[in-house]
């Protein structure tokens, strides 16, 4: 009878993968040298930022974007009389990233920072 009701229920397994806006490409951020790239340069190599925000005489740009995936699984087993019971797993990692580029107040490259949050 178990084997059964195990047989008419329904298993589902899933995975997923997605990311959300792109990050700035390896080799246009390795361009970029501290005290010799400039404003104009990180933007033409990078695009624009997500963020831009005054620190002290300079300012940080930031360039930012999530990635991660998921894996699940769920069961269901009918139990007679319209009703069932199911259960369900899911597991997900997501990472943030951050590249900031420090400017001084002559808008030259002072520092490249890149960040990752789990």
């Amino acid at each position: 009878m178990l084997a059964a009701a195990l047989l008419s229920g329904c298993v589902s397994l899933g995975f997923q993968q997605w990311r959300v806006l792109r990050p700035p490409a390896p080799a246009a951020v390795a361009r970029l040298e501290p005290g010799r790239s400039d404003l104009a340069a990180a933007l033409a190599l990078l695009g624009a930022p997500a963020e831009v925000a005054e620190e002290g005489d300079g300012a940080v740009l930031t360039w930012a974007w999530d990635e991660g995936d998921s894996y699940g699984l769920s069961l269901s087993v009918p139990l007679g009389h319209g009703g069932s019971a199911s259960i369900a797993w899911r597991d997900a990692d997501a990472l943030g990233h951050r590249l900031r580029l420090r400017f001084d107040a002559s808008w030259n490259l002072v520092q490249v920072v890149e960040e990752e949050d789990a």
